[in-house]
């Protein structure tokens, strides 16, 4: 499917970043629209243009989003992804968003380079339109870790995890499993790939939450004085993964 087969609708007040945004996927040949962010506008909106993805802020006073996205099968006869983005930032919100139906969390401040990523995330994937649960969990699992979205290693930690459930890689061995096979699909080099994850990982580990850290490595992330190697945040999150889905 052609990028320019799907249609995205932002809806917010602020216009400048999702002006930015906008040019930014119209350059890559995908058709967006901006809405207002008001309940009535916005169901009427998506009734009417039948967008693929919907980016709307949670924080809106004109618009019930959770309540919205609930009843979306029923009042949408396509029914769009939602990208959903807040000015709060915790793990509590993160689960009634998630819980309500939304395909993606993105806390603010963002800049139109990340939203713009995230959603080309989405138009891109390599073998259907939209995330595969799979690939939908492991990027769930990455975003409450908080590791960014506009950084390499987000892509090669994604990757690294994907491709170790996948390809039953051992995560354990990274250097001539993980790495070389994460290395081949982007085009790059294998310490190019282990320096990536590295960073994004000190980055993802200054900025989650506790809470976060517990549900993925338990007790045992008392231990890491700093952080996690790589290869113990890759097995985690890959475990994380396996018992979503099994769930």
């Amino acid at each position: 499917m052609s990028n320019n087969s799907f249609k995205i609708m932002l809806c917010d007040d602020r216009t400048g970043t999702l002006a930015e945004t906008s040019a930014k996927l119209k350059s890559m040949g995908i058709f967006t629209v901006i809405r207002r962010s008001d309940e009535n506008i916005l169901i009427n909106s998506v009734r009417k243009e039948k967008p693929d993805i919907v980016v709307a802020d949670l924080t809106s006073s004109r618009a019930d989003l959770l309540r919205l996205m609930k009843n979306s099968k029923n009042l949408f006869t396509k029914r769009p992804k939602f990208i959903i983005t807040s000015d709060i930032d915790n793990s509590f919100i993160k689960r009634q968003v998630m819980d309500a139906g939304a395909a993606y969390f993105l806390p603010e401040p963002y800049n139109s380079d990340e939203l713009s990523f995230v959603i080309k995330s989405f138009v891109t994937n390599r073998h259907e339109p939209f995330l595969s649960d799979l690939e939908f969990a492991v990027t769930n699992a990455i975003h409450t870790l908080a590791v960014p979205a506009n950084i390499k290693g987000y892509h090669y930690i994604r990757t690294a995890v994907i491709m170790s459930l996948k390809k039953q890689l051992m995560v354990e061995n990274v250097t001539r499993t993980i790495y070389p096979a994460v290395a081949e699909y982007y085009h790059t080099t294998s310490s190019g790939v282990e320096k990536a994850i590295r960073h994004a990982i000190e980055i993802s580990w200054n900025r989650v939450e506790t809470d976060a850290v517990m549900s993925y490595f338990g007790s045992n992330f008392q231990v890491y004085r700093s952080h996690p190697t790589n290869s113990e945040y890759l097995a985690a999150v890959a475990d994380k993964v396996k018992l979503t889905l099994k769930s």
